[in-house]
């Protein structure tokens, strides 16, 4: 959990907007493991679901829960990432090692709830989060064969059903320091 911790603060990213589109790279087309955001009567706080993915992580059973996403080897459970609740993974390789990154909605915090999104790169157990806490919620979907990312501004995302949000793609990209960055590209409007 210490190391899960560590992870995610070294990778803590807060925007307040967009980042240049000329920098981002297209990645490939993404997939849904769940989406309880859009079936939410539908998630049940009891029971778990499994993936396997043996071509990009052989051995690995992925589980999630409403609180958390983990990785089980050999029998050993190890906790990703956690949410209050995670609402939905969508698997996509935004980096281009060819093997999908776990791109989740997830809710944070108690009486003051925002909607943040974390990718978890297995591959290199590095967490990522895209977070902007009583300013912007951010949420995930998947659109014309891509996923989207959109910035609602806080905390009319759910409350106000006619709010409008900005919407982009969500990218890995390596600043100059050459540290690893979450960002959302804006669409253009």
């Amino acid at each position: 959990m210490q190391k899960l911790l560590v992870l995610v603060l070294t990778a803590l990213l807060t925007l307040t907007g967009c980042a240049d589109p000329a920098q981002a790279e297209e990645p490939a087309g993404p997939a849904v493991w769940l989406d309880y955001l859009v079936d939410y009567e539908d998630m049940s706080y009891d029971k778990a679901e499994e993936l396997e993915l043996p071509e990009a992580y052989p051995g690995v059973t992925f589980r999630w829960t409403a609180g958390q996403v983990s990785a089980i080897v050999d029998g050993e459970e190890e906790a990703l990432f956690s949410g209050m609740p995670v609402w939905s993974v969508f698997l996509q390789d935004l980096n281009g090692d060819g093997k999908p990154e776990f791109c989740a909605n997830i809710s944070w915090g108690s009486g003051m709830i925002d909607e943040r999104v974390l990718v978890y790169d297995y591959a290199a157990g590095a967490l990522y989060t895209l977070e902007n806490r009583g300013h912007k919620d951010y949420t995930l979907s998947i659109e014309e064969n891509r996923l989207v990312v959109t910035q609602w501004d806080y905390p009319a995302w759910p409350l106000d059903p006619d709010a409008e949000g900005v919407t982009g793609t969500l990218t890995l990209t390596t600043d100059p320091a050459g540290t690893t960055v979450l960002e959302m590209t804006c669409d253009e409007p």
